[in-house]
């Protein structure tokens, strides 16, 4: 069993006898510990464990059960002070570390004996368990100043040369602690005074630890020697046992302890051992009487001249004179500076020359007379057939050259010899034999080529006369043959290609000209050239070019064959029949023109010629005209109001004339009209006001004339009923009066972050439920260990509010409006604080709400900034609705709040409003934790008996679920409705699909990281706080279950996680006192953003699972006022609303005289759901309608599709008297 004590002033570790439940039972029974810590291992204070059991082995995951706590006397406890090594010697109190030694100890409430004192201490959790602790537990304990010490009276002194540290204020020995002595001593200021000192002289050497060692120093001028003291109890520490420092000899060892012997003493071989003391000076295994050069290794002793002296220290090991540093060959005592140079392949002289004055013919420095290969021709000179010649030699490649260079006895074989008299070309002076010699011959290779020779007509000079085919015809006179010429007329187009090879003038690119003659070689005569006919004769050269029969010589039109003698006239403005006349009357295709005498477009109908165009007065080719002496009166004329017929329809002045007059049809002769007027000259029934507007033909009491009446009618027709005598509800009722809200309405939608959550506005500026727009505007992170609630700003990460709640605030549940419940484990309270200073109450009634705020925007709430407790009028109320330990916490679609007791493992259903016990469950395990699904039920992290628990609130069945491992602690749910969940000391994660009744490890090996808060994001990742210490954050993918670590450093020790509506990631930091944020997209580290001490929290600290899985819904808040005076009396709700799939509506309504104190005045409803319930809903039926503003909430709430409704707008009806 490893014994475990607690030590006061340092890190303190507890080892609990009994069970841990976490929260405060009875003194006697010593159950307050930190969460996290109730495993039966011990924990430092970033939660680790030592992994070594507890008392008894004791399995600390289950409760004590009540028989064994009946068996225990509390007179047995063992008295406080008593000596102790371990627990087990103090019955059911501590073993702790005290200045005088280890003694027992008890949990306590306010007394304890004297010389003790009942102290809430931290074991390294958010818990405080209060202890009878020493009066003097400071003394002795390391300080730096006086304040450190406890009383104002002890001071802060130093102590036997080990640092300063605590003293107790004393008047005699009867005032200290054994082993303690009452000492005068000078405090500050120069006042003596009297302190408990240890008889010992130190503070680290007591009658617990006799014997133990520790390390010292002998210092003089020489040097520091180290040694050992050795504690002895009463007698303190003895005396150092180091040697003392001496000036350093030459003797092996080290006198001045500077870690080295003989240090300043030669050492040839540099091996540490000086060479006073080493047998081998120079290391080379010959001892230095052996050896013959003892300060220089020379392992094999060489001496060349044998004179006694190796030659390493030799400075002419050969003997010839030379020393080695001039000599040029030291161990060759032939050579020398004096000796004669002979030819032998040796500088014998030392002048840096070998065989000087001797013949070398390939010059490679090496003389004939010791040269084995003279031409250097790889070819030695005993087998070389020429050994002075370096071209010749075996394996030489034959060149042309009258050499047998391969020494094989023939001379350029193989080259050629064209002439065959066995002399190669290369040296023959006449290659062909044709007797022009190679210098002379135009052509030394070719026997047909020389100055003899007759000139062909091939292109080559036959005869070396520098000529080419002289005598030979050449048509285009350039130089060229023509039987070797390719272009004999030089065209430019190759004979077998050229049409006329002989004749310039025609090939390829010559241009066609109209001749008769195929120019460019096409095939092709006169292309390109007109040829109107057709007939493939150019007109150049064809005397009747349009084939018409009539030569061109007498053709009045040689190109057109229409136009000849004998053809018929047309209307074209040609001579068709060449008869000297064009167009004359009657021509085909004459139109009939009419007598148009006044000009005016228009013929008589009777009076007309068929003509080629307009001639003389038949002019018009529109007939009709009534009247050709006038211009203006036509079929196309205007009619006008003048009693005549001007447009020549047999009518006069028609409807529409110009100069008429819009008339109405009057049927009940009230001198209006109504319906579509006619513009007539005069008066013309049905047609007979000039008035219009009459909105009633049936009544002449009813015209624009007339007065408004209130009497459901529109009176003066002006598109308004009972407008100025009636009510905007529509009645005759002056008193009512109708708001409308909306787009189209009175005041349209207009959403701010402190009056709508989860609604998108369509273009048409209607409203919806949009996911994206769901708002998580703050993260409630409990600060356990100074009984506050931090409100940080999820854009900025800046603190925005502090408030103090019940003590010891470990969950944080932020329901569907923003606000938190805050559940405690210190008393039982439950704390409401609400988000936004719009909606909380103005207590004091002074018209301004007193709330904490960042005033000098440090991003911190601290100082003056924080209100006491019971002064912040955001904190909506304490409640205490019964238990002393409040753990998990969570809301449900009603927006109120169900929260675990853990000693009465119960769940109850906290009112939204005031906290209002509405429900109580009783579950039969301590609850830890909580999260609802879509569906209502309640799932509970049952870490009091290691269960998942399934609670239906509708039944109030509960269903205790066994998980694959116990030792549960943070709980969530999936997007898939999927339970998950944190196994601490199993480094587990687990989840639960209530579909399928399956469990599933995610995994068992995080590395000793402990799992605790989760929280799932809808981007397909699961998030766990891995709370043992480090900085690390566990992300799951909900698809593929692959498990990444995401280090969130410097935020140590991760309790809860939480996400916000930007997709970050939170992380509350239990040893840094911090909130980190993570961008999930890419795991990188926004920020870290300080709170309140050891910040402690699990559940759903911004309201993400409960706004995106349990509640998905979303709200708009809209104020409407009332009459500025009198009182008014709100009557009516109607809806405008279009649903979509199974969606539907709920309401709230609540009124007050002014806007600042709606905040405090009671929710009605929420009244529906709609459908089934239909609008308009009768507000007078619901009590406490009265006051000058009403604020109206709808929810919109999804379909299990996603399916929305679609919120156009509201009207609301009020009365004032």
């Amino acid at each position: 069993m490893t014994m475990r004590t607690i030590r006061f002033g340092m890190a303190i570790l507890i080892a609990l006898w009994g069970i841990a439940c976490g929260c405060s039972s009875s003194p006697s029974q010593a159950q307050l510990v930190p969460d996290g810590k109730d495993d039966g291992k011990d924990e430092d204070a970033s939660g680790r464990t030592d992994q070594e059991p507890d008392v008894g082995e004791q399995d600390f995951g289950k409760p004590t059960p009540f028989d064994a706590l009946a068996e225990y006397d509390a007179s047995e406890n063992v008295p406080i002070g008593q000596k102790c090594n371990e627990n087990e010697d103090c019955g059911f109190g501590y073993c702790i570390e005290a200045p005088q030694g280890k003694i027992c100890t008890h949990t306590c409430i306010e007394d304890c004996p004297p010389g003790f004192v009942c102290k809430g201490t931290s074991l390294g959790g958010p818990d405080l368990e209060f202890l009878c602790i020493p009066t003097y537990f400071d003394l002795c304990a390391p300080c730096t100043t006086d304040k450190e010490c406890g009383d104002d009276d002890d001071l802060c002194l130093p102590v036997g040369g080990e640092g300063t540290f605590c003293g107790l204020a004393c008047v005699g020995a009867e005032d200290c602690p054994e082993g303690y002595s009452c000492n005068s001593v000078v405090g500050a200021g120069g006042v003596s005074m009297k302190q408990c000192l240890p008889l010992t002289g130190s503070c680290s050497c007591t009658l617990d630890n006799v014997g133990e060692k520790r390390g010292c120093l002998l210092e003089n001028l020489y040097g520091s020697c180290p040694g050992e003291m050795v504690c002895q109890g009463a007698g303190g520490w003895s005396s150092c046992n180091a040697p003392e420092p001496e000036p350093e000899k030459c003797n092996g060892l080290d006198d001045d302890c500077d870690g080295k012997e003989d240090d300043g003493f030669a050492d040839s071989d540099k091996d540490s051992l000086a060479d006073c003391v080493d047998p081998d000076d120079d290391n080379d295994n010959v001892t230095d009487e052996a050896d013959n050069c003892p300060l220089d290794a020379n392992p094999n002793q060489l001496d060349t001249d044998n004179d006694g002296l190796g030659n390493v220290c030799d400075d002419d090991d050969d003997g010839d004179g030379d020393p080695d540093e001039l000599d040029c060959a030291p161990l060759e005592p032939l050579a020398h500076h004096n000796a004669k140079e002979v030819c032998d392949g040796v500088d014998n002289n030392c002048n840096k020359q070998v065989d000087e004055g001797f013949a070398d013919v390939d010059m490679d420095g090496m003389a004939n007379c010791v040269d084995p290969d003279d031409d250097n021709d790889g070819d030695l000179d005993d087998t070389d057939c020429d050994p002075l010649e370096a071209k010749v030699f075996h394996g030489a490649k034959e060149a042309c050259d009258g050499l047998d260079n391969d020494c094989n006895g023939k001379v350029d074989e193989g080259f050629a010899d064209l002439d065959g008299d066995g002399v190669a070309n290369c040296v023959d002076v006449d290659s062909d034999g044709d007797a022009d010699p190679d210098p002379e011959d135009c052509a030394p290779f070719n026997p047909l080529i020389h100055h003899k020779a007759a000139e062909l007509c091939d292109g080559i000079d036959n005869n070396c006369n520098i000529q080419v085919d002289e005598g030979w015809p050449d048509f285009d006179l350039d130089g060229l043959a023509d039987c070797m010429d390719p272009d004999d007329d030089n065209d430019q187009d190759p004979d077998d290609l050229d049409c006329a090879p002989l004749d310039s003038t025609m090939h390829h690119a010559a241009n066609e000209k109209c001749d008769g003659i195929d120019n460019n070689c096409n095939g092709k005569v006169d292309e390109g050239y007109p040829n109107f006919d057709g007939d493939g004769e150019a007109d150049c050269i064809d005397n009747d070019d349009d084939n018409d029969g009539d030569p061109d010589i007498v053709d009045c039109n040689p190109v057109n064959s229409a136009v000849h003698h004998g053809a018929g006239e047309k209307c074209d403005g040609l001579d068709n029949d060449c008869n000297l006349q064009v167009d004359e009357p009657g021509a085909t295709g004459c139109t009939v023109f009419y007598k148009d005498k006044d000009d005016d477009g228009w013929g008589m109908s009777n009076k007309f010629l068929c003509q080629c165009g307009p001639a003389s007065d038949f002019t018009a080719t529109k007939p009709g005209d009534c009247d050709d002496s006038t211009w203006s009166i036509n079929p196309g004329g205007t009619e006008v109001c003048n009693n005549q017929d001007d447009d020549c329809d047999g009518v006069k002045d028609n409807a529409g004339a110009l100069g008429c007059e819009n008339h109405y049809v009057d049927k009940d002769g009230d001198g209006f009209g109504s319906g579509q007027p006619s513009c007539v000259c005069w008066p013309t029934p049905p047609y007979v006001t000039k008035n219009g507007g009459d909105c009633n033909e049936n009544s002449a009491a009813i015209n624009p004339k007339v007065p408004e009446l209130c009497d459901g009618v529109d009176n003066n027709c002006n598109g308004k009923v009972d407008e100025g005598v009636g009510s905007s509800c529509g009645t005759c009722d002056p008193s009512c009066h109708q708001v409308n809200v909306g787009p189209k309405g009175d005041e349209a939608f207009t959403m701010d972050a402190d009056n709508s959550d989860g609604l998108a506005m369509t273009p048409d500026g209607f409203l919806e439920l949009s996911e994206e727009q769901v708002k998580l505007a703050f993260i409630w992170i409990a600060n356990s260990a100074e009984n506050t609630v931090s409100k940080l700003d999820t854009d900025t990460g800046k603190e925005v509010g502090r408030y103090y709640t019940c003590a010891d605030p470990s969950r944080t549940a932020v329901d569907l409006y923003s606000d938190v419940w805050v559940a405690c484990r210190g008393d039982g309270g439950v704390t409401k604080i609400v988000a936004y200073e719009k909606n909380c109450v103005d207590k004091n009634k002074d018209g301004v709400i007193q709330t904490a705020k960042d005033g000098n925007g440090d991003g911190k709430i601290q100082g003056g900034e924080m209100l006491a407790k019971g002064q912040d009028e955001c904190v909506r109320f304490i409640t205490y609705p019964g238990g002393g330990c409040q753990r998990a916490a969570g809301v449900d679609k009603e927006n109120n709040a169900w929260i675990g007791e853990w000693n009465g493992s119960t769940l109850r259903r906290l009112k939204a409003d005031d906290g209002a016990v509405l429900q109580s469950i009783g579950i039969s395990c301590n609850p830890y934790g909580l999260v609802l699904d879509q569906d209502g039920i309640i799932w509970v992290s049952g870490r009091g008996c290691d269960k998942l628990i399934r609670v239906d609130p509708k039944t109030n069945a509960v269903q205790h679920i066994g998980p694959p491992s116990g030792n549960l602690y943070g709980i969530t749910v999936d997007k898939f409705g999927r339970i998950w969940m944190g196994h601490y000391s199993n480094y587990g994660i687990s989840m639960y699909d209530p579909k399928n009744g399956q469990w599933k490890w995610i995994t068992q090996n995080l590395g000793g990281y402990c799992p605790r808060g989760m929280a799932g994001s809808s981007n397909g990742f699961m998030y766990s706080g891995l709370g043992c210490g480090g900085t690390y954050v566990a992300k799951v993918n909900l698809e593929t279950y692959a498990v990444n670590l995401v280090n969130i450093s410097p935020c140590t020790t991760p309790i809860g996680v939480a996400l916000d509506s930007g997709a970050n990631l939170w992380a509350v930091c239990y040893s840094s006192s911090s909130a980190g944020k993570v961008n999930t997209a890419n795991d990188q580290f926004i920020g870290n953003y300080p709170v309140g001490s050891n910040p402690y929290t699990y559940s759903d600290m911004t309201g993400y699972a409960a706004k995106n899985y349990t509640a998905p819904q979303g709200y708009y808040q809209h104020i409407i006022p009332g009459a500025p005076s009198g009182i008014t009396t709100w009557t009516s709700l109607k809806v405008d609303v279009t649903y979509q799939g199974a969606s539907y509506l709920k309401i709230r309504l609540r009124a007050a005289d002014t806007v600042s104190s709606l905040a405090g005045a009671e929710w009605k409803g929420p009244f529906g759901p709609f459908p089934p319930n239909v609008f308009p809903m009768d507000l007078t039926a619901i009590p406490g309608m009265v006051g000058k503003y009403m604020q109206v909430e709808v929810i919109l709430v999804a379909d299990d599709q996603g399916n929305s409704a679609i919120l156009k707008g509201f009207y609301v009806q009020y009365h004032t008297k």
